[in-house]
């Protein structure tokens, strides 16, 4: 078997490490970037208030958002959070960062047919001509203004770098179209290879500018669906966007390797991740498909990823994320890059564990032997011991595992992984519990509302990651004071038994006198553990602490709120906070300069 040698630069002596020759690594050099391993990710579009605390758990995040105040909420919580900006450049409309300015969009910079009309979809949507053929106005060309306007548009003493929604890598869906506008189809005058080419050429222009305006130690990243090949050399990164999985293991390997071993660094390619509805496997709530949660992180572990995961209750909208025991395990960094197994299995090595992963089709089974013999092998390894899924996160010495292994009737690949630590680890998510399924973690069921109860996005402060009323997006519940008729019950699904925190949070409703004594139940085993009145005109926004308590396995325990109060009461969320669990320490070094980096005027 022909060998390939892939060389990766370790954390504390940068030494090229050769891999066993009985795999089939890749040759490369890869520098470390920002973030230890795992590394989580967002990319988020929200309207109203999210609560810092939750982007604040992320490693990188991409929002819909020019407000820096949001990005300094964020720090405050956390410095090493990498948070963008994030706007739509192909089409011209309410997304495009133009319209923010009192800059009048020409109308020369639409793309258009044959006979001049401009290329209109989806709803008053005007397709932009983003080759070098696009007509100047006042001396520039779109892909020449462009930059200039995100520069202007995005603060980046407080973000730390702009990003594309939409950016294209050729003009979707189009049969018609005359980009140099010489009144001739350029798909028949040209061909499809060459409106494609000066479309890209278009594109690198514009992120050539881009780059050569943008400070150092800020950062670029592209959104245009796919794995596109164009401005590696000039943007850290791209999205994955709304991605299912795998259908060619072997595309799919050459280009994330590729990337991870070319693209300008720190990379920071986004894997917005969501299970497909055509998954047999789903049982019940999607948010709680761990096999393709698990199979998908260790994937996007076995390069320079960052991994996000929403349900289908997102409507791939980005509305919001999940949040796993596993985004709280502490790898750490690299230690050999991707290791092939015989059996079509992957594995890499981390400086305080290893991830497998299982893309071979096929249920597959892989034991600690196999590791052994794998350069870069540290253990014995444990599975850590979790909240959400205790069958497969069970604490004890890791000896073999099977892992599941398929495709679907789409060719979409599926299957199972594993994260593995070199020491036994406690790791519980915290468990929140909302009045909307949205913002309630995998394992238990949003809050059941009885009685009089109506939903609002008119409150400051709630815990919430969308306000949106057309897509059943809801802030908080509120009642209107009562005799105790209208009841919030929230029931944790507990993991693992042993001692939580609780906390309270409830948003402020605008206009209306909340109530200052609002009656709050914990019962756990039967037994009433809690029973106390809160102020709910007070500390709005926040955790409020409870109280600790023992909780047993199971959904055997409840949190209780009703309208018995003096006010109006609000039914938001309930966190617990494992007092076992082992939460990593956080890097907060600061990403290198970007390297490697060509810039010219665009002319």
């Amino acid at each position: 078997m022909e060998r390939r040698w892939r060389t990766q630069w370790m954390t504390a002596c940068s030494a090229a490490l050769l891999l066993a020759a009985s795999l089939t690594p890749l040759t490369t050099v890869v520098a470390q970037g920002k973030h230890p391993y795992p590394r989580i990710g967002t990319f988020h579009f929200f309207r109203g208030q999210v609560p810092p605390d939750w982007h604040a758990r992320m490693d990188l995040v991409d929002i819909n958002k020019t407000d820096p105040d949001i990005p300094r909420a964020i720090k405050r919580k956390n410095p090493k959070t990498v948070v963008f900006s994030t706007s739509g450049w192909t089409v011209w409309n309410s997304n495009n960062p133009i319209s923010d300015t009192d800059i009048s969009f020409p109308s020369e910079w639409f793309a258009r047919r044959a006979d001049g009309s401009p290329i209109e979809f989806a709803g008053k949507k005007f397709l932009i001509n983003l080759s070098n053929h696009c007509p100047k106005v006042d001396g520039k060309r779109y892909n020449e203004l462009l930059p200039d306007v995100l520069i202007d548009r995005v603060d980046l003493t407080a973000f730390d770098g702009i990003a594309s929604d939409w950016l294209w890598r050729k003009p979707h869906n189009q049969t018609d179209i005359d980009l140099d506008n010489n009144g001739r189809n350029d798909y028949d005058e040209h061909g499809n290879a060459w409106v494609e080419a000066e479309w890209r050429a278009g594109v690198e222009t514009l992120l050539q500018i881009l780059r050569g305006k943008m400070p150092p130690n800020r950062y670029v990243l592209v959104n245009s669906g796919l794995f596109h090949q164009y401005g590696w050399n000039t943007t850290n990164g791209l999205i994955l966007e709304n991605y299912r999985g795998v259908r060619g293991w072997n595309g799919f390997e050459r280009n994330y390797f590729g990337w991870s071993d070319t693209s300008l660094e720190p990379r920071m390619m986004i894997f917005d991740v969501m299970p497909s509805p055509k998954d047999p496997r789903i049982n019940g709530e999607p948010k709680d498909y761990y096999t393709h949660m698990r199979f998908m992180l260790t994937i996007t572990l076995l390069g320079e990823g960052y991994f996000s995961y929403s349900d289908f209750e997102a409507r791939a909208l980005h509305h919001f994320d999940k949040y796993y025991d596993e985004y709280d395990v502490e790898l750490g960094w690299d230690r050999t890059g991707p290791q092939k197994l015989t059996n079509g299995c992957w594995v890499r090595f981390f400086d305080k564990g290893v991830s497998i992963t299982n893309p071979s089709t096929s249920t597959t089974r892989v034991s600690d032997g196999d590791l052994r013999g794998l350069n870069g092998y540290n253990g014995p390894y444990y599975r850590f011991l979790g909240g959400q899924d205790s069958q497969v996160n069970n604490g004890q010495q890791f000896d073999g595992i099977e892992l599941f292994g398929g495709k679907l009737d789409d060719g979409l690949i599926v299957g199972d992984g594993i994260i593995l630590l070199t020491e036994r680890k406690t790791v519980i998510a915290d468990i929140v519990v909302d009045q909307q399924n949205a913002e309630t973690s995998p394992g238990s069921k949003n809050a059941d509302l009885q009685g009089g109860w109506t939903e609002t996005n008119d409150v400051e402060d709630p815990y919430s990651f969308r306000q949106a009323k057309h897509n059943g997006l809801f802030g908080v519940a509120f009642a209107s004071p009562g005799s105790g008729g209208s009841k919030a019950i929230y029931t944790p699904e507990i993991g693992i038994a042993g001692e939580y925190d609780v906390y309270e949070w409830h948003g402020k409703l605008e206009g209306f006198n909340m109530a200052t004594n609002v009656p709050v139940k914990i019962t756990i085993n039967g037994d009433v553990k809690f029973n106390q009145r809160i102020d709910q005109s007070r500390q709005s926004g926040s955790w409020n602490h409870l109280g600790k308590f023992s909780f047993p396995v199971g959904a055997r325990s409840r949190i209780e709120l009703s309208n018995d109060a003096n006010g109006m009461v609000v039914a938001d969320a309930f966190k617990l906070v494992s007092v076992t669990s082992e939460q990593p320490d956080r890097d907060v070094t600061a990403p290198t300069t970007p390297s490697g980096v060509r810039v010219s005027n665009g002319n």
